[in-house]
């Protein structure tokens, strides 16, 4: 009997690993034996989920660090990889202030993360002081216990995963570490590097070798397992039975909005610009809004006030927990009604979004914000000054995405694309190429099977 310890920290993840073909896979090999490690206080959706005699939870705390290796160590090692997206979180704190509190501060900070990123001898050195000096020892008792064959880390940035690998190194067990999302290797740098890397796409790959300088024969591309569902034509209704369902007539378009929470703290100011449209009759053909919030601030109700509007439907369904940092930590159904909204919506209008992928992939159009509405509280924080991010880039590179510079500029884009929904479609094509490589619902599969090679060698 094999044994593989699995890190889980956040919903997301789970939902990527526990909700699709890679823990169906394991679960099915009669010789494998899976530990989960999770936070406590485990609820019982959780516990009847993962629930099979050769899968064990096991319950931890997540790491403290100190003040040194908080404020100084940590600092330095993550900004020894300087991007377009590390320039912006240290400028405005990962969150998109109009104004800086800390400008000197800032510039002091860009010419030596400038200089630092630009010496290579440094990750090796900080990867080395990561292990020796911080070897976070908080796993080592469990492979006493367990003897563990192979360590997977999903989500090698965590700090549990981090410990979790050190341990393994310390045991001598090899290391299989996941990226948690395809916009993670050009905001920090990764201090440990697993024994084998997954990653989602060719460009992360890239990323991967340039700013990690890990080599390219360790690094696997598998695709997004979280994705493998929209292959799945079993899990869809018919467009009138859905959207009748959300009390919404199917004569109508549908423009499905997506929130960014937090980092879009005022976007309800869009979603009345796109209602008044609708309610004014100012676009091409009637529509309907689906207004999806986002899972950080979903307790916030930003969006109330369109819950009893005419032609809107608001997202409100979502399991959200505690349990895990992001609180959220979404489940079978809800991925299969996201499904359905993405293929049977005519439009997509968000900020930066993974759901820009999922848009693409359903060849729907999609419109990204980048202007202030005029009813936002002084003129609020600005997400748009996320698009010259490093990793968004790519996206918009392709050409599979388009800016509204105004809310006259919006009204014109829904338009054109409620008229020749065919517009852009060989470029969404290309985005969808670009950042999602195959969406042959074989994603879970290959990482699957990746485990188990990894586990036999």
């Amino acid at each position: 009997m094999k044994t593989i310890f699995f890190i889980f920290s956040r919903g997301i993840v789970a939902r990527n690993i526990l909700r699709t073909d890679v823990f169906r896979i394991l679960k099915e090999r009669p010789d494998v034996r899976m530990a989960l490690f999770v936070p406590r206080n485990i609820p019982d959706y959780f516990r009847e989920e993962c629930a099979h005699p050769r899968v064990v939870l096991e319950e931890s705390d997540d790491l403290s660090y100190g003040i040194f290796r908080r404020k100084i160590f940590e600092p330095l090692l993550q900004n020894t990889v300087y991007t377009a997206t590390s320039k912006f979180m240290n400028r405005y704190s990962g969150r998109a202030r109009r104004k800086s509190h800390r400008f000197l501060t800032y510039c002091f900070l860009h010419v030596l993360y400038t200089i630092w990123s630009h010496l290579p001898f440094l990750k090796p050195i900080f990867r080395f002081l990561e292990y020796h000096l911080f070897p976070d020892r908080v796993f080592d008792p469990y492979f006493e216990k367990y003897k563990p064959d192979l360590v997977v880390a999903t989500t090698v940035m965590s700090k549990r995963d981090i410990a979790m690998m050190k341990a393994a190194r310390r045991h001598e067990v090899p290391t299989v570490g996941l990226t948690r999302g395809w916009d993670n290797l050009d905001r920090l740098f990764m201090p440990f590097v697993p024994g084998k890397l997954v990653v989602q796409n060719t460009l992360m790959k890239e990323r991967a070798v340039r700013l990690h300088a890990i080599p390219a024969e360790r690094i696997f591309v598998a695709g997004l397992p979280q994705f493998d569902i929209y292959r799945d034509q079993s899990i869809y209704k018919p467009r009138d039975e859905f959207l009748r369902g959300l009390g919404l007539d199917p004569a109508r378009k549908v423009i499905l909005y997506g929130s960014e929470g937090q980092w879009a703290p005022n976007d309800e100011a869009i979603v009345r610009i796109i209602y008044r449209m609708i309610a004014n009759d100012e676009l091409m053909a009637p529509c309907s809004l689906i207004i999806r919030p986002h899972f950080s601030d979903v307790y916030e109700h930003r969006f109330d006030e369109f819950r009893d509007k005419p032609n809107v439907f608001l997202e409100h369904d979502f399991r959200l927990s505690k349990f895990f940092t992001d609180m959220w930590d979404p489940s079978r159904e809800e991925m299969v009604r996201l499904a359905n909204e993405f293929k049977h919506m005519d439009l997509l209008i968000t900020y930066i979004s993974t759901i820009v992928l999922e848009g693409a992939i359903f060849d729907k159009p999609v419109i990204n914000i980048d202007f202030y509405a005029d009813d936002e509280p002084d003129r609020g924080p600005y997400f748009g000054r996320w698009y010259g991010a490093s990793h968004y880039q790519d996206i918009l590179k392709t050409g599979g995405v388009r800016l509204a510079k105004s809310a006259e500029d919006l009204k014109r884009l829904i338009n054109m694309y409620l008229l020749k929904p065919e517009t852009d479609r060989g470029k969404r094509k290309q985005l969808v190429e670009t950042m999602c490589g195959a969406i042959d619902g074989r994603a879970g599969e290959r990482i699957a099977n990746f485990i188990l090679q990894e586990l036999k060698t």
